[in-house]
């Protein structure tokens, strides 16, 4: 997997995608780093051309800025039950939960 890990933010996300019968490898150590997370995608059930559509569509949008970071909304350790209840109530954003200091 060869990453070009400068065009993306520290906390960005690295969507992986690998038609190939092999896993791809994954390089831990430069995306713990940098706080990057990864998310896989399977495209194995999407057609050639809705694939080509959907670089196109995210190509545009990345070349016109209209990709911008989520909201991040923060609860304390001793509220996890209202932040499940936001991701399950649809809140905009990523949810956090964080240690107290």
């Amino acid at each position: 997997l060869d990453l070009d890990l400068e065009v993306l933010a520290d906390h960005g996300t690295v969507v992986v995608y690998a038609p190939e019968p092999e896993p791809p490898p994954i390089p831990v150590q430069r995306l713990m780093a940098r706080n990057l997370r990864t998310h896989f995608m399977l495209v194995y059930t999407i057609g050639p051309r809705a694939q080509e559509d959907a670089v196109r569509g995210i190509t545009a949008a990345l070349e016109d800025g209209a990709l911008t970071p989520l909201p991040t909304v923060w609860f304390p350790l001793h509220e996890v039950a209202a932040a499940h209840e936001a991701v399950e109530g649809g809140v905009l954003g990523k949810v956090v939960l964080g240690l107290p200091e």
